[in-house]
């Protein structure tokens, strides 16, 4: 009850008991597959000492927690997951992102690799692009599509990565997998 109390991001936690009369090994590993992010362990020994083994699905950590520190920590605990998750993400994105100024660099990027498998070069490209239709081509050719128009971009003047034509527009481009 008293975790259903706590709040993250504005709303209630989602607490579910699972009771079910099986191995903790299968029951973790339900949970696992299901995406929980805290799994929280209480046996009877726990239940005795006031405290329940706590497991983040982020880092793996694994590690026992007294009953009011796990009740007071669970909402930080959480954001601290969400915060070094987006970071991770963040960095992924920033690392796999490149910026294309024309169609010769594109074709390069986005090269097949292996026509047998019909496998792409991965990762994202910024280029300048006229319009969808000038694009349409070689996004077509290398099986890429615009994953994302920015909209709080500072207009910046480049060429068309098809056309070679003065433009302000951006966009990512990626393969859809």
């Amino acid at each position: 009850r008293e975790l259903l109390a706590q709040q993250f991001d504005g709303a209630p936690l989602r607490v579910e008991i699972d009771d079910r009369d099986m191995r903790g090994g299968d029951k973790k590993w339900y949970h696992v597959k299901r995406g929980v992010p805290i799994r929280i362990e209480v046996g009877p020994k726990d239940l005795a000492n006031g405290a329940a083994f706590v497991g983040r699905r982020d880092t793996g950590e694994q590690k026992s927690m007294q009953r009011a520190e796990l009740i007071a920590r669970l909402p930080a605990l959480l954001a601290e997951m969400q915060s070094a998750l987006f970071a991770k993400a963040k960095q992924m994105q920033e690392a796999n992102t490149v910026r294309l100024h024309s169609a010769d660099e594109f074709r390069e990027y986005f090269k097949v690799e292996d026509e047998d498998r019909s496998t792409i070069h991965g990762g994202f490209a910024w280029c300048h692009f006229e319009s969808e239709e000038a694009v349409a081509e070689l996004m077509a050719e290398r099986k890429v599509t615009i994953r994302c128009i920015p909209l709080d971009i500072e207009p910046v003047e480049g060429k068309c990565i098809a056309t070679g034509k003065t433009t302000t527009q951006q966009a990512i481009f990626a393969k859809s997998y």
